[in-house]
């Protein structure tokens, strides 16, 4: 009896907490009338970068026209040609800041909304209301603490120079005199990008898995032969992203994918295996556990990007060549680029809950700021702040995740080398990732999110895979 006890008490301990936020009963109904009015905001920022924003047309070096649009505008800067990547990041952030004052009002609303449910139900801040969830949703909201969130960014912010250093590499490789925002996506390879079949594509993931041990190999041979990536492009699949992986408790995961062919998609889909993976692993649990907190949901995802890089890096030739590029920009990405947005959208929320005015030329001035800082070495040709435009649709506090994802991937990664963790280890943190508190699951890999040394750490290994690239 006493084990049963056991097996429901951090399920039972989190609904009591989540118990004790729930109000009387009209005020309830008030909060889930009003629902549908709390979220317009988000659906009306939606609508402004899709169908108000007016895709401008400009011409390929090739002479195609191409509509630019907030989903192809990375592809588009990812051009060979100098001068026409130029007219892409001119010509798209030129029609978005006609929404300037429509973008930044819906920011405001959204947060303004945000800091009314927070104070009702009694957390701390937007950020303590943030910081809790599961994918999928089970019913648990394992907190994170918010000094987690104010060390990362922190410990970020103090351990630049590693992220810094790489600009300066990719402008060693472009072989400019001076960076500038439309040169941070072209690959730096000399060697044109390998054309990839899929089935190359997966063996290559299957190959570069073999760290975590034969059983997770065969773990994704298995979700591959069930068939439960769908590959290309199709009409009515999401195409502003190259993959995602819905998932639920009964059915599993699936990865949705926009395979072109290439090495940069090849990433995503070894990305969103991860979150496969992790879900094939915790599903035989009790449904109230068959679930990954929002914290470390990222942590297996990125450790397969960085296996991945690795195992190219290792084969050498084109691959190698462009492998190398996208190893940075995944640890750029998710360590460095997104612990910067996590204290942009801070600053935001921090603003409104102090009772000021979020004004564009506020969110512009506090971009710029950031931008000085953390991308010293990148050239902006006037107002660099115009660049948050665009984003802002997912809740206020989701950038930390990425963070801590690739702070615990290196850190497994590292482990797994030195062979202080054992892949049956690992395994086991995935197969019960929903029941521990995330700072808990992050011990257990060794990571303590609590202290900046896990933060100087990765900084530090990012610097080492500079040294090595």
């Amino acid at each position: 009896m006493l084990s049963d006890l056991d097996e429901y008490s951090y399920y039972a301990q989190n609904l009591r907490t989540q118990a004790s936020r729930m109000r009387e009963p009209a005020v309830e109904e008030a909060i889930a009338t009003h629902a549908e009015a709390r979220s317009a905001p988000t659906r009306i920022h939606r609508a402004t970068t899709t169908e108000d924003f007016d895709p401008p047309t400009i011409e390929r070096p090739d002479g195609d026209p191409v509509d630019l649009s907030v989903g192809n505008k990375r592809t588009e800067l990812s051009h060979s040609d100098r001068d026409y990547r130029q007219t892409v990041y001119k010509t798209y952030y030129e029609e978005m800041e006609r929404f300037e004052a429509t973008l930044t009002r819906t920011i405001a609303e959204k947060l303004s909304a945000a800091a009314t449910e927070a104070e009702i139900r009694d957390y701390d801040s937007i950020r303590d209301r943030d910081l809790r969830g599961t994918y999928p949703e089970s019913g648990l909201e394992p907190a994170l603490p918010e000094s987690v969130h104010e060390t990362l960014v922190a410990a970020v912010r103090d351990n630049l120079e590693p992220y810094h250093r790489s600009q300066r590499v990719r402008r060693e490789r472009l072989g400019v005199d001076t960076l500038r925002p439309w040169d941070r996506r072209v690959p730096t390879a000399d060697t044109s990008p390998p054309e990839l079949e899929y089935e190359d594509a997966t063996s290559l993931i299957l190959a570069a898995l073999e760290p975590l041990g034969e059983q997770y190999v065969e773990l994704a041979r298995t979700f591959l032969s069930e068939r439960r990536i769908d590959v290309f492009p199709t009409e009515d699949k999401r195409t502003d992203i190259p993959a995602y992986c819905p998932s639920s408790a009964t059915d599993g995961a699936f990865v949705l994918a926009n395979f072109h062919r290439d090495v940069r998609t090849m990433f995503y889909i070894a990305h969103e295996l991860g979150h496969a993976l992790t879900a094939m692993l915790y599903q035989p649990e009790p449904t109230r556990y068959a679930t990954a907190p929002t914290a470390i949901c990222e942590v297996p995802s990125i450790l397969h990007e960085v296996l991945l890089a690795e195992h190219c890096l290792d084969a050498g030739g084109a691959l190698a060549a462009h492998a190398r590029d996208r190893l940075i920009e995944c640890l750029s990405g998710n360590f460095y680029r997104n612990a910067r947005t996590a204290a942009f959208n801070h600053r935001l929320a921090t603003t409104i809950e102090a009772g000021d005015e979020l004004s564009p030329r506020m969110a512009r001035e506090a971009y710029a700021n950031l931008l000085a800082e953390f991308d010293p070495t990148v050239d902006f040709p006037g107002d660099s702040g115009r660049e948050w435009l665009g984003h802002g649709q997912r809740i206020p506090y989701s950038s930390y995740q990425y963070v801590l994802g690739a702070t615990g991937a290196l850190g497994v990664r590292e482990r797994l080398r030195d062979e202080s963790l054992r892949p049956i280890e690992y395994r086991e943190f995935l197969r019960t990732i929903g029941r521990h508190p995330p700072v808990e699951s992050f011990e257990t890999l060794g990571v303590d999110v609590l202290s900046d040394e896990s933060y100087e750490r990765a900084a530090a290994t990012f610097d080492d895979y500079l040294d090595r690239l």
